[in-house]
């Protein structure tokens, strides 16, 4: 991976990183802080441990160097810990493929473009829906390979059946066509963080998004709402 693509991935996972703060660490929490005398005093006495050595680096007393030593193996674990944490965080936020649309007269087509090197598709995970609006049943569930699908009916609207369809692909094999004559899809957000894309025609509409890893789409005939619920709800099989 280049230097530019890696100077970008740090900018993305700042930015992200101060957006949440005020979100992760209130200023004014609903439940303020309360800490104990206890707390506090080691807390200060780490404190004071920490001004002292810094002060007497070229000075430290012998009885004390197996103290001094374990407090540096103890800075240094920190430290690593927290540059395995930046390295995890980076890791999760690395985009190996990034989703293209392509339009035509009637419709688009929606289709990944690898922007990234080192992508190594893992044992294939299937998801399943974890609320299904009432009437619906399952009809048909099939897997083949990096593929995964589910159908559910709903056959007591007199007569006129219908349908929801989920969908699940592997990100590198993703390719779906939508009707976009009359519509354009519009960016919506799954469980206030994950993007997606809704896709509104009067009869079967669509949400689709990606987690990195594989790409979901979930159409069928409900409403806007009813069909963002379904998709808040889908978890590993």
């Amino acid at each position: 991976m280049s230097i530019e693509r890696i100077d970008t991935l740090l900018g993305q996972l700042s930015e992200s990183w101060l957006d949440t703060l005020e979100e992760r660490y209130p200023s004014k929490p609903r439940h303020p802080y309360r800490l104990s005398l206890g707390f506090r005093y080691k807390m200060w006495w780490v404190c004071q441990k920490a001004d002292w050595y810094f002060t007497h680096e070229n000075n430290t007393p012998f009885l004390d160097t197996w103290t001094y030593r374990h407090w540096t193996r103890r800075s240094v674990a920190v430290l690593l810990a927290a540059v395995l944490s930046v390295s995890v965080a980076i890791a999760c936020v690395v985009q190996f493929f990034q989703m293209r649309r392509e339009e035509y007269e009637k419709y688009s087509t929606i289709y990944y473009e690898k922007i990234a090197d080192g992508f190594v598709p893992g044992e294939f995970v299937c998801y399943t829906l974890g609320y299904v609006p009432e009437g619906f049943e399952l009809e048909q569930e099939v897997t083949i390979g990096e593929f995964h699908e589910e159908k559910y009916l709903n056959n007591k609207n007199n007569g006129n059946d219908l349908v929801v369809v989920f969908r699940q692909i592997r990100i590198d094999q993703a390719t779906l066509d939508i009707d976009t004559e009359k519509v354009k899809p519009v960016e919506i957000s799954l469980n206030k963080k994950q993007k997606a894309w809704y896709l509104g025609n009067a009869t079967n509409k669509v949400v689709y998004w990606d987690n990195g890893e594989y790409f979901f789409s979930i159409s069928g005939h409900l409403s806007k709402d009813e069909l963002v619920n379904v998709a808040n709800s889908i978890t590993i099989k």
